[in-house]
């Protein structure tokens, strides 16, 4: 692989990895929200119900930012194997 052809893995990398910030996903569960984008940010949080005990909102927004943090893994994954066919994971690379 030469010289130009790392740089334009490069640029391409660096392109999947904006489109995956700006991309936003939602999960929601019993009046809890969770909006995070494709790189695992959380962007916003909002709990519907100010009604539902603490230890129940707790309960859900543990269970909801956990499964962010898997679902941004498996949609970085996806893309970047869309872009690359493959190559990260032959380089070694995991996410």
């Amino acid at each position: 692989m030469g010289l130009l052809d790392l740089f334009n893995v490069r640029e391409r990398f660096e392109e999947a990895k904006r489109e995956l910030k700006a991309r936003e996903e939602v999960l929601e569960r019993d009046g809890v929200r969770v909006v995070f984008n494709g790189t695992g940010d959380i962007l916003d949080i909002q709990v519907e119900d100010q009604e539902v005990p603490f230890s129940k909102v707790k309960e859900t927004l543990i269970e909801l930012l956990n499964e962010s943090i898997e679902t941004a893994r498996e949609i970085a994954e996806e893309e970047l194997n869309k872009k690359f066919g493959g190559l990260l994971k032959g380089l070694g690379i995991v996410l």
